[in-house]
């Protein structure tokens, strides 16, 4: 948590500055719980298809955000888990669980979603496939 420093005292609220912590306080690395490094190894596999990911965690949760639109949750339970893209007969979002163990299929598996995504959009924009 970043340091907070008041200005002088007001009858107002006082406004809040923020400070960037010491140069010699190591960064908090949102990879450092289970979830978090399960996160970044499904980052870099995705990495290596060529999209690129963000991790942000909070306790035993983390969400990897690809650039492509897909949120990837990953949490205690050793599970990925994302929208597959369908919706059931009740109106509700399908997930796809994976677990940790096979990030590589995780990541093929968006990939190819993505590639359908992306082959609807063009042949709905009426360019051919």
């Amino acid at each position: 948590m970043p340091n907070l420093r008041t200005t002088a005292p007001h009858a107002h609220p006082p406004s809040v500055t923020l400070i960037s912590p010491p140069a010699t306080t190591a960064p908090r690395s949102s990879t450092t719980s289970p979830t978090g490094r399960a996160a970044r190894h499904l980052a870099e596999k995705f990495a290596g298809l060529g999209i690129v990911g963000k991790v942000h965690q909070r306790g035993s949760l983390a969400v990897l955000v690809l650039e492509n639109g897909i949120n990837v949750w990953v949490d205690d339970m050793g599970v990925y888990r994302w929208w597959n893209g369908q919706i059931d007969t009740t109106g509700r979002h399908v997930y796809a669980v994976c677990p940790w163990a096979v990030p590589d299929t995780v990541a093929r598996q968006i990939w190819s979603r993505t590639g359908q995504q992306s082959h609807r959009a063009s042949a709905a924009a009426g360019a051919l496939p």
